[in-house]
């Protein structure tokens, strides 16, 4: 198991479909884990996430919600040049809630990896994770996940 080094701490107030402050937090994880996507439903498999994320995982607060109509999501964001913050926008695209993950960009070079944990509450459709991480002189958006209706 990958263990995070210091983290760098975010708490924002733009957190999809929930606005209290707290709900949102930036882990800064330099092991190089690959982009991906995880959700938890429950307490038991916040847990087991939460043990992936290592020591630097008691900055989000335990529990993050109360897991009734809402769910934590943990979404890595591997990329050249990204740093906190991350904003978080929302959308809905043909009955699927998107929530769009868009890093800040920094000058110096070098890859590096993101944790971002924020919450969310239920949606009717199915739930979509994407990130814009920078490509050039562009940004270049890639699904993370897309998770059913839950």
């Amino acid at each position: 198991m990958r263990r995070l080094s210091p983290f760098l701490l975010l708490v924002a107030a733009c957190v999809p479909m929930r606005h209290d402050a707290g709900s949102s937090w930036t882990l800064s994880d330099p092991s190089g884990k690959a982009t991906s996507c995880a959700i938890a439903a429950t307490p038991a498999e916040w847990r087991r996430l939460r043990a992936v994320l290592g020591p630097e995982a008691a900055a989000v607060p335990e529990p993050p919600c109360d897991f009734v109509g809402t769910r934590v999501v943990v979404a890595w964001l591997r990329g050249l040049c990204v740093s906190p913050p991350v904003a978080v926008q929302t959308g809905t695209e043909e009955g699927v809630t998107v929530v769009t993950l868009v890093p800040n960009v920094r000058a110096e070079a070098g890859e590096r990896t993101l944790v971002h944990v924020f919450v969310v509450a239920e949606c009717p459709g199915q739930l979509a994770v994407v990130a814009t991480l920078p490509d050039g002189a562009h940004g270049r958006e890639q699904t993370l996940a897309v998770f059913p209706r839950h």
